[in-house]
């Protein structure tokens, strides 16, 4: 269970769920949140204390699942959230920054204007809300200072296709009826933009598994339904996995990175090799996190 700590009225404990100093896209920022929401769902009608103070570095793209997770605990649950931010520069401010701090916590918190233009804002969006995930993927994403350097051909086709795909796929496919969730981050140093969507749905094996065994060539294990995909496999007679497999056409001609977290595996095609490692977590839904190199 998560440790307790007392909070500003020394005579009211509330549980108290401590972050650790690291948070990436990888494996272990993944099998993190996902103990987060393991651990706090055995708690009803609660108030929790979410401690970032101890937050040195974080990608900050984890916002998405972070703040997928935390609505479903509100929604389901009935927990309510307190941010304890701690001081200074770095994890603290870039979360209030990005907007995840507003999101989660029931009392007011600092609001930053994000000056470095470092952050892809932190947003739910209802699976009817078309319209608005449109509009955020134009003015919000592709219109970020960095994506300019973007190669014009794929920028291009992140317009026309893939978020509509992709929120297309999280309607029909994942069936999804909670909010999902969007957030990237930029790092000019790096020459990298970390942009992720979550959500909770159904992932994608128990899916594939039912139409592929129908036609007679069953896919049994989650990497297997992942590469089912990704090489244009569809649980739909039309259009259906081009979303997917697009995107992983696109990353690999022009050096792009992809991680994909479902059914209790992370799979990812980083610096042109691919690896799938099973997650120490049980999970739910998908979560897709690509990483735009050299903008």
């Amino acid at each position: 269970m998560p440790k307790h700590t007392n909070l500003e009225k020394p005579t009211s404990l509330l549980p108290c769920w401590t972050f650790p100093s690291k948070i990436t896209t990888g494996k272990s920022g993944h099998e993190t949140l996902w103990d987060f929401f393991t651990q706090l769902s055995a708690y009803r009608d609660e108030t929790v204390c979410l401690d970032f103070s101890g937050v040195s570095f974080i990608e900050g793209n984890m916002s998405a699942l972070l703040l997928v997770l935390a609505h479903r605990l509100r929604c389901e649950y009935g927990l309510r959230f307190l941010c304890e931010a701690g001081e200074g520069e770095g994890a603290q401010t870039l979360l209030e920054r990005n907007g995840l701090y507003a999101l989660l916590s029931e009392s007011p918190v600092p609001v930053h204007t994000d000056v470095r233009q470092t952050t892809v804002q932190a947003r739910l969006f209802e699976v009817e809300d078309d319209a608005s995930f449109f509009q955020y993927v134009e003015s919000d994403l592709l219109g970020h200072r960095c994506m300019d350097r973007l190669d014009g051909k794929l920028k291009e086709w992140l317009s026309a296709f893939f978020f509509m795909e992709t929120f297309a796929n999280i309607k029909i496919h994942a069936n999804a009826t909670l909010p999902f969730a969007v957030c990237g981050q930029y790092f000019p140093k790096k020459g990298k933009m970390y942009f992720s969507v979550c959500d909770i749905g159904n992932g994608f094996l128990d899916k594939i598994r039912r139409f592929t065994q129908a036609q007679g060539n069953p896919v049994t294990e989650p990497e297997a339904a992942i590469k089912w995909a990704l090489t244009g496999g569809s649980t739909q007679r039309i259009r259906g996995g081009s979303a997917l497999s697009g995107i992983f056409q696109q990353c690999c001609k022009h050096g792009h990175d992809l991680y994909i977290t479902t059914d209790g595996v992370i799979w990812q095609y980083k610096n042109g090799k691919v690896q799938c490692r099973q997650l120490n977590a049980v999970t739910e839904g998908a979560s897709l996190h690509i990483v735009f190199r050299n903008v």
